[in-house]
């Protein structure tokens, strides 16, 4: 497990280099994000990523991970990516990442809170496809590390 804790570390700091440099984002913060909550939460990762499973809970409930990188201070207009909706997964864990990929807050909220929220908001053609804002779920969700 050493060889894969200095690997994400190195990761993350040829990820935050390649930033600097270019000014884009490599995209790897989905399997940072993964580690991360599994190293942090004590989830067990998935054998197999499926049906928009990433890992299991302690308790086995199955999650989906989704990871982002702030790079800005202001924070505004961040987004989700796409959440798979027919996958068996019963909590969204939203991994916040600073700029150096060093996550600094994790979030989780139940599937059933957060398809209300995709609900009522169905009118945004965004939010029909399963995106949501960093602030949008961040205000349904609970803190559960930072």
């Amino acid at each position: 497990m050493y060889e894969v804790d200095k690997l994400m570390n190195e990761t993350r700091r040829l990820a935050a280099r390649y930033y600097e440099t270019t000014g884009k984002v490599l995209p790897v913060s989905h399997e940072l994000a993964k580690y991360d909550a599994c190293r942090l939460l004590n989830f067990i990762a998935a054998k197999e990523t499926h049906a928009g499973v990433d890992a299991y809970r302690p308790d086995e409930c199955p999650v989906q991970i989704k990871g982002r990188v702030i790079l800005r201070t202001d924070n505004h207009g961040y987004r989700i990516g796409q959440i798979n909706d027919k996958g068996d997964w019963q909590a969204l864990v939203l991994v916040l990442m600073a700029a150096d990929y060093q996550p600094f807050e994790i979030y989780s909220v139940s599937r059933d809170v957060l398809e209300a929220t995709l609900l009522e908001s169905k009118s945004s053609k965004r939010q029909s496809r399963g995106i949501i804002s960093v602030a949008k779920f961040k205000a349904i969700a609970d803190l559960v590390w930072s």
